[in-house]
């Protein structure tokens, strides 16, 4: 009896190890298999390829970085050439800016000799005319205008001298150049008007602004004939008597409005100043020879034959 209980003791304790041997065995196998899961779980893509894929990026880079040096290697030789052909251009564009260099100094030159010439001018007629003006004008006064001056006028030049054989009149200086003939400046205005006159009846020689005073000038030829009071006519008239005088002077009126009349005809252009100091006659008084200083003119429609005429007499008469 005693051996019975021992031996159910001993199979009691084998079969409750029969009985935990499964059971340590589904412990041992969900703790495999929940191993298991994790190392899937860690296995995922989000994982090992980004590791990869740096890993190949970075190898893409290191053999970018070796084309790129191997690019810049390879160019180097070309960029020597470049540098030889971008130096070879630079000298030969060097060359050409210095031969253009070399001519730009002889127009400089050429150019530079012009205004020192204008320069030396101005400053050489400024100093002649300084202790009359006391400054550069455009015009001069009667008082002040200098006895001799140069002028150049579109390229020509004129030695003139004062002329004091009469009265210059109200609006301007006379002088007489090397030829002889008449150069007048105007005390105030401008010539431009009488110059257009003097023009139409081929009177005109020069007009314009002298280059270095900057007054404007007028020179018309020299009037041929003799003012009436000049002529051997006058003078025997005038020594016959008042009478004598006095009907030379009313001829020479006539013979004055006739021209004045002419050459209206031909040009519409009216004298306006008929006095005796602005006709010319020959030495018997027979003819007008010339009808100077175009001053007064201007275009008319119709000769004023009445006025002209009164004009004329009243100033010849004058003279007896």
């Amino acid at each position: 009896m005693r051996f019975n209980v021992q031996f159910l003791v001993a199979a009691l304790f084998l079969a409750q190890d029969i009985a935990a041997a499964p059971l340590v065995g589904s412990s041992d196998a969900r703790a495999l298999a929940e191993t298991g899961d994790f190392v899937e779980r860690s296995a995922e893509p989000a994982v090992v390829l980004p590791r990869t894929t740096v890993k190949k990026t970075t190898a893409k880079k290191a053999t970018a970085k070796k084309t790129t040096t191997a690019k810049k290697t390879a160019a180097k030789p070309a960029t020597k050439k470049t540098t030889a052909a971008k130096k070879t251009t630079t000298a030969k564009k060097t060359t050409t800016a210095a031969k253009k260099t070399s001519t730009a100094p002889k127009k400089t030159t050429t150019t530079s000799k012009s205004s020192t010439a204008a320069a030396s001018c101005k400053k050489k007629r400024a100093l002649t005319l300084t202790s009359t003006l006391g400054k550069r004008t455009t015009h001069f006064t009667k008082a002040t205008a200098p006895s001799s001056i140069d002028i150049e006028i579109e390229g020509t030049k004129f030695a003139l001298t004062k002329f004091t054989g009469n009265d210059d009149g109200n609006n301007g200086v006379v002088y007489r150049d090397s030829a002889g003939d008449f150069a007048k400046t105007p005390l105030s205005g401008t010539l431009a008007k009488e110059a257009a006159a003097t023009k139409a009846v081929g009177q005109l020689k020069a007009h314009g602004t002298d280059t270095c005073t900057d007054t404007e000038w007028l020179i018309s030829f020299a009037a041929k004939g003799a003012n009436l009071q000049n002529t051997s006519a006058f003078r025997t008239a005038k020594a016959a008597g008042s009478a004598q005088c006095q009907e030379l002077a009313e001829k020479a009126a006539t013979l004055t409005v006739a021209k004045a009349k002419s050459i209206f005809d031909s040009t519409k252009i009216n004298h306006g100043d008929l006095n005796a100091g602005n006709v010319f006659f020959d030495d018997a008084v027979t003819q007008v020879e010339t009808l100077i200083d175009w001053g007064s003119a201007s275009k008319k429609t119709s000769f004023p034959t009445l006025v002209a005429t009164n004009q004329a007499k009243l100033s010849f008469k004058a003279l007896c």
